[in-house]
């Protein structure tokens, strides 16, 4: 984000401009493609002059960025406002995997561009994403780890278990090229859902982990160790 933007002291106006750019920038790059599209083109599509543009990013990069990281956004914000009207700690983990799950079929398009660019981001932005999605992995790992703790469900390994849940959804963007002609889309977030609820509440592979276990695992998600 360049130092100009901040400088503009209408936050809202700054605010409807980002927004603007960003829907411009999604549109181009699913298009095109990130490598082929052009600052100019992305300029064009919002409907500001390069100069407006460059108040707001910097570069190509710059634009990436701020897709993915509203993308990393938009489902934060999708778990907390979910697990906000749960007080049940299972219900909770239910609602993290529904809520995620629906974001990441509304966004496949930037769910693939993420999975597909995030490397192509210079090696600053690049760590900023990833912290972002590392604090999304922390905060379903707190999620999932109160559940155990409280003996709701009852997987072995929290970590392995928040790794599974923040990740499985993403086949509805990564598999999409098959599954769309096998499954409608509102019957895979439903197979998702259930499919990681019954996974967490494995009792007979849950027999066989010590509590301690659950514990040094749920840990390293908390101590920033885990991956999203």
């Amino acid at each position: 984000m360049s130092d100009k933007a901040i400088r503009i002291k209408d936050q809202s106006l700054v605010q409807a401009r980002q927004a603007q750019i960003v829907e411009a920038a999604r549109r181009v790059f699913r298009e095109k493609g990130f490598h082929p599209a052009t600052v100019r083109e992305i300029g064009d599509a919002a409907g500001m002059t390069q100069g407006t543009l460059y108040n707001y990013a910097r570069s190509k990069d710059d634009l990436l960025f701020l897709v993915l990281d509203e993308l990393v956004r938009e489902y934060q914000e999708a778990v907390e406002a979910a697990i906000a009207r749960e007080t049940d700690p299972k219900k909770r983990v239910r609602a993290t995997a529904r809520a995620f799950t629906e974001v990441v079929a509304q966004r496949q398009d930037d769910i693939l561009l993420l999975y597909q660019e995030v490397h192509s981001l210079e090696r600053g932005l690049r760590r900023k994403l990833l912290a972002r999605t590392h604090e999304f992995f922390e905060d379903v790992g707190r999620i999932v780890e109160q559940a155990v703790a409280e003996g709701v469900i009852l997987t072995p390994n929290a970590y392995f278990a928040t790794q599974v849940l923040t990740f499985l959804p993403a086949m509805l963007a990564l598999r999409r090229w098959d599954i769309r002609n096998y499954c409608q889309t509102k019957d895979v977030i439903e197979w998702i859902v259930d499919f990681v609820m019954r996974g967490l509440d494995d009792r007979t592979v849950a027999r066989r982990a010590s509590p301690r276990r659950v514990r040094s695992r749920a840990t390293k998600v908390a101590r920033g160790r885990g991956a999203s």
